[in-house]
């Protein structure tokens, strides 16, 4: 037999093959029909802005340009994350037609940043037609609408018109920095507002010679993290309703004026609801002249602090009816001469130490319907530190509960004043001092069990009058 012959075939060497380039460029700009599509990760602050024709806009990645574009309707950056710098969007006295979506990714590393939309032109005030919405981040942005920021948490104004909603949503710190909101003044929101997760919100300016903040619709602020405080200030005007929503933390509400006695109006409803106090306490502020053009309910929880509670100061005009409800602990309610509620007050105290018209700031103020105070357990008012309950009007009917305690409570501050009132008191020894002035006072008051002491420093009684001790 011949022997089968084997060709040997020759190994092929290995070698590297040159892959395709898939690198992507830190930032990308894609300009599509209807939207400009900013996309990547900035080298250092990114800038969008107006020059030319109304909806023309140069965007730049700090120095470097990036080219110019035509916003025939929306803009849309989606960043993946940022070195520490702005998202800057001028204006410039001009406009985008449409939607502003920005995607923060996951932020940065420095506390501060975050997105300034203004207009740069002094004088002219450009426009965002449709809506903005804002998301992502780190939860240490701040962000300026109607301003430039100039400093670490400082900004100029520079105002700008949004036709639609404006939407914030923020990111929890897991570092506790607190997410910043300014919406600064002369800027303009012609739908809604919505915040959330954002811990301090600033809705117009105060200073000297700040022109008036307008949002057009309602503004809802929801802060969801249990570990921040949030603190919000309305110095601008509102044409809807108000909604605040806070956290198990020492949160403050304050509605006022500028310092040129512009803004502080609220055409609706305004609700506050901020629980339980971390370690110390909340605060609420309706500041003089202000104005609310519904009703307003004010709630608080739970205030831990050995002498001092949450804080209720009441100086301004409310067109409807005002509820305030105090959770248990020490709660301060301050309702000053400068009050004035055309509808019924009513006031729930929780079990505790109720300061109403304690520490030498009486109840006072006009009221044009019903005033009820209804009070659980806990000794509230002493002889040295009575609850002084002295409208200046009060046009309807004034009912008191109280629960298992000993109260103090006296009836006007030597003022006329005439009063057709409804007072049970609970168990407990029970002090009730009228101090009417020249006026009269008519109806019932029922000790209820314990030692109860009736005196009536000045005024007199009037027909209907019942005086009980069961």
């Amino acid at each position: 037999m011949q022997p089968s012959s084997h060709i040997q075939k020759k190994s092929p060497r290995p070698g590297l093959e040159k892959l395709e380039d898939r690198t992507v460029p830190a930032l990308v700009v894609r300009s599509l029909a209807d939207l400009l599509y900013i996309s990547g990760t900035p080298k250092t602050e990114l800038f969008v802005e107006q020059t030319g024709a109304a909806n023309n806009f140069s965007v730049r990645d700090g120095s470097k340009q990036m080219g110019q574009y035509t916003i025939s309707r929306n803009l849309l950056i989606r960043l993946r994350n940022r070195p520490d710098g702005d998202v800057n969007i001028d204006l410039n006295d001009g406009a985008v037609p449409g939607n502003v979506n920005i995607d923060l990714g996951k932020g940065c590393a420095s506390n501060g940043f975050g997105v300034d939309i203004y207009d740069n032109n002094a004088g002219a005030v450009g426009s965002i037609g449709g809506s903005v919405m804002i998301y992502g981040g780190k939860g240490n942005e701040t962000y300026n609408i109607g301003a430039v920021r100039t400093a670490p948490f400082t900004a100029d104004p520079r105002p700008i018109n949004i036709g639609g909603d404006l939407t914030v949503v923020g990111v929890n710190s897991p570092t506790g920095v607190d997410d910043n909101f300014n919406l600064d003044a002369g800027t303009t929101v012609g739908g809604n507002i919505r915040l959330a997760q954002v811990d301090a919100v600033a809705i117009g300016r105060q200073a000297i010679g700040a022109v008036d903040t307008t949002v057009r619709g309602n503004l809802t602020i929801v802060s969801s993290s249990p570990a921040k405080r949030l603190s919000v200030v309305i110095s601008g005007s509102i044409y809807g309703n108000v909604s605040v929503l806070g956290n198990s933390q020492d949160d403050v509400f304050t509605f006022q004026l500028t310092d040129s006695d512009i803004g502080g109006v609220i055409r609706g409803n305004l609700f506050v609801n901020f629980g339980d106090s971390a370690s110390n306490y909340s605060e609420f502020n309706l500041i003089e002249d202000t104005t609310v053009m519904g009703s307003v309910t004010l709630i608080s929880g739970y205030s831990p602090h050995p002498s001092l509670g949450d804080y209720f100061n009441i100086r301004g005009n409310i067109l409807g009816s005002l509820v305030i409800n105090m959770g248990d602990g020490i709660n301060d309610l301050n309702f000053a001469v400068a009050a004035v509620v055309s509808g019924n007050v009513s006031i729930i105290g929780g079990n505790g130490q109720n300061n109403i018209g304690c520490l030498g700031n009486d109840f006072l103020g006009t009221i044009g319907g019903n005033l009820t105070i209804n009070l659980g357990n806990g000794n509230n008012g002493s002889s040295t530190d009575p609850m002084v309950i002295a409208p200046t009007a009060l046009n309807g009917r004034f009912t008191w509960r109280s629960g298992n305690g000993d109260n103090y409570l006296q009836l006007g501050n030597g003022v006329d004043l005439t009063l057709f009132a409804d007072i049970v008191f609970g168990d407990g020894n029970d002090t009730l001092d009228t101090n009417l002035g020249a006026g009269f006072f008519r109806g019932r008051v029922n000790g209820g069990g314990g030692t109860n002491t009736f005196t009536m420093t000045s005024g007199s009684f009037d027909s209907p009058i019942r005086l009980l001790n069961i």
